[in-house]
């Protein structure tokens, strides 16, 4: 069969078995071959119970040509390549995915965070709710009064502040 070329390189796969390698027989001419077209029937594949002389069968003899090591290493130097490139793009697809994941969760809270800030007018319920820590007396227990550290300082904070009101609204009342 007739086979083109791109440059120095055939287009169809070659039999290199030969000497001067030719283009392997299309699978239609080899099996329009009349030795294809044999007829069987089921009573060919019968193997009758027997006694065989393995003597009397000839030996075989099959020579093998030796593998060709340019061609099995430029296959492996292929393949590897091409499964080191398989695991690389699943890696990098997977990482992509999950970088993409968090970039679109975080432009999503900063978005929102934004918008609150800016349309916080038309989006307030028009009641504020305020929690804080006061004293018995109302007044508000700040930050400079508490360190933070516990819960008995805040509550010694509360105590100390209350004393105080207390301490001035009787020397008010004694004058």
């Amino acid at each position: 069969p007739e086979c083109q070329s791109a440059g120095s390189q055939p287009l169809c796969p070659m039999d290199e078995r030969l000497d001067s390698p030719l283009p392997f027989e299309l699978p239609g001419t080899v099996l329009n071959d009349a030795s294809c077209s044999v007829e069987v029937d089921g009573s060919d594949w019968i193997l009758n119970d027997a006694v065989f002389d393995c003597e009397s069968i000839p030996t075989c003899s099959i020579e093998c040509e030796p593998p060709r090591k340019q061609l099995l290493n430029d296959a492996s130097e292929r393949c590897g390549c091409t499964f080191e490139w398989y695991i690389h793009s699943q890696w990098m697809g997977t990482a992509l995915a999950f970088v993409i994941y968090l970039c679109m969760n975080i432009a999503r809270v900063l978005f929102f965070a934004g918008l609150t800030r800016i349309l916080w007018k038309q989006i307030h319920p028009e009641r504020f709710t305020v929690v804080a820590t006061c004293n018995s007396d109302g007044a508000l227990v700040t930050s400079t009064h508490v360190s933070g550290n516990s819960h008995q300082d805040l509550m010694l904070a509360i105590q100390t502040k209350s004393n105080k009101s207390q301490d001035e609204a009787t020397s008010h009342n004694e004058l």
